[in-house]
């Protein structure tokens, strides 16, 4: 992050990603680049002790750009202290929040932060519409970013939950 410059930090809880972070990453990145001009932007990525290679994944994003920072918990705490860890870690002087999987288009960061450089302190984005999700919506994998993925092996462990 460069001195004395309005910084945006994107928090990312992660678990069981590593089949996301090959589209969210790029789409994050591609953020950082249309801020305005004279703001920095870092992509914190908190691994939720993901069972996956979604470490590998941000270990290797993070050596390739100085923006992503990578952390990683000791297991899984759940996506709220996955947050917490974040804005441990967080320097800027605004931060967003995003799914890993991109339940939301990230490009609606511009517009936040858009909001917040216009003095709003606090800028919150809402649905207007949930789609509701049938179980073929749940199993089929993504055609474009931003579209709902299920976590590997949801299935499998439904049926576990389910049988006992």
């Amino acid at each position: 992050m460069a001195a004395n410059m309005p910084t945006l930090s994107v928090l990312v809880p992660v678990y069981f990603n590593e089949q996301n972070l090959p589209t969210t990453l790029p789409a994050l990145q591609q953020v950082a680049a249309g801020l305005p001009a004279g703001m920095d932007c870092e992509i914190i990525c908190v691994d939720d002790g993901s069972g996956d290679g979604s470490w590998s994944v941000l270990r290797e994003a993070a050596r390739h750009d100085p923006r992503i920072k990578a952390v990683r918990l000791s297991r899984n705490f759940g996506a709220y202290m996955a947050l917490l860890a974040g804005l441990d870690v967080a320097r800027g002087d605004c931060v967003a929040v995003i799914m890993a999987d991109l339940q939301d288009p990230p490009e609606l960061l511009l517009q936040m932060v858009a909001s917040w450089r216009n003095g709003n302190k606090i800028v919150i984005a809402s649905r207007e519409q949930r789609r509701h999700l049938t179980p073929e919506d749940i199993m089929r994998r993504p055609s474009k970013p931003g579209e709902f993925q299920p976590q590997p092996g949801l299935l499998e462990r439904a049926r576990r939950l389910v049988t006992g």
